[in-house]
């Protein structure tokens, strides 16, 4: 905007020229960086074990219904949200949107 109002047309040009090339190039990386992340999720699949009609299994996390009791160890994701029926003193990570993670002791009620 500071080169329009200096009347520098030819670098106003190119600063708009450079910024839409930019957003297009951005665009499309966005684009096919979550077609990439669609098709990742597809193929990698997870599992949890789950106490089901009295039998412990290992089931897809999809396949997770309500009243399954799912039983997880240190490194494993939580499959969805859960109630925690009882706990060993353990510390929770917590991941927010912006990919910080902390520690949250959690209590079972």
């Amino acid at each position: 905007m500071v080169s329009l109002a200096i009347k520098e047309f030819s670098d106003a040009g190119f600063i708009m020229a450079v910024l839409s090339v930019n957003a297009i190039v951005g665009t499309y990386q966005e684009y096919t960086a979550g077609k990439k992340a669609s098709a990742l999720k597809k193929v990698v699949k997870t599992y949890a074990s789950v106490l089901r009609d009295g039998q412990r299994v290992e089931l897809e996390n999809g396949d997770i219904s309500l009243g399954d009791i799912v039983f997880f160890e240190s490194g494993v994701k939580v499959p969805a949200n859960l109630r925690l029926v009882e706990t060993q003193g353990r510390a929770i990570g917590v991941v927010t949107a912006i990919a910080s993670q902390t520690k949250v002791g959690k209590i079972a009620s």
